[in-house]
């Protein structure tokens, strides 16, 4: 994915989209944005934005009248699940063992969420 990968910038845009649960007006996302991130962007920022995830395959843009509405055409579980991997291959060598003692430890790993863990192994025949 190297020259598609999200910036910054862009992956706050993305996670507004997906949260959203639909699609989303320019006017909303810009709206969305300052409230839980505090990026303040001009209207020509977030068009270059959206521009250029569009480029890279994450959204897709039309006009429905006066508004203009941001489209992802990626899931967020299938980036989630990309993502995950990628960061766990970068940061832990691919030990996803690794990755699960540092959230552990970090305090960053809920008792509720160990139980699960443990429920996917045992499925998993481990």
């Amino acid at each position: 994915m190297g020259e598609n990968k999200l910036t910054h910038s862009q992956l706050l845009i993305m996670k507004c989209v997906w949260d959203h649960g639909e699609d989303i007006s320019y006017q909303e996302l810009m709206g969305v944005l300052a409230k839980r991130f505090g990026k303040d962007y001009h209207r020509s920022t977030l068009v270059t934005f959206l521009q250029q995830m569009e480029d890279k395959g994450y959204i897709t843009t039309y006009r429905k009248g006066h508004f203009a509405y941001v489209h992802a055409l990626m899931p967020e579980e299938d980036f989630q699940k990309e993502h995950a991997r990628e960061e766990t291959e970068f940061w832990f060598r691919g030990k996803a063992s690794a990755f699960l003692a540092a959230l552990y430890e970090s305090g960053g790993l809920p008792a509720e969420d160990g139980e699960k863990i443990r429920r996917l192994l045992d499925e998993w025949n481990y």
